[in-house]
């Protein structure tokens, strides 16, 4: 989900996708990433929305960095997307 500008000021953040569930299994959960969590950075590039995540995840072939806001602080994961 969209962070709008009112849930970016209160998760600390510019903008970015609001986790609401992860896949048991999933690649994101095997990075860490927790539903709560607001993705905010791809590959180093920011990361608004779900096209802007997904064309960032059709150009890596075996993972993707992400960085995440978790209780206000930053978390760097790395999304292994091919074993």
């Amino acid at each position: 989900e969209r962070v709008d500008a009112q849930l970016a000021e209160y998760f600390g953040v510019k903008g970015g996708m609001l986790v609401r569930a992860v896949t048991p299994g999933s690649p994101a959960d095997h990075a860490g990433i927790k539903a709560g969590d607001v993705i905010f950075s791809a590959a180093g590039q920011p990361c608004l929305t779900e096209r802007d995540f997904a064309s960032l995840f059709s150009q890596h072939n075996s993972s993707m960095p992400v960085a995440v806001m978790r209780d206000h602080k930053r978390l760097d994961l790395n999304i292994i997307l091919r074993q």
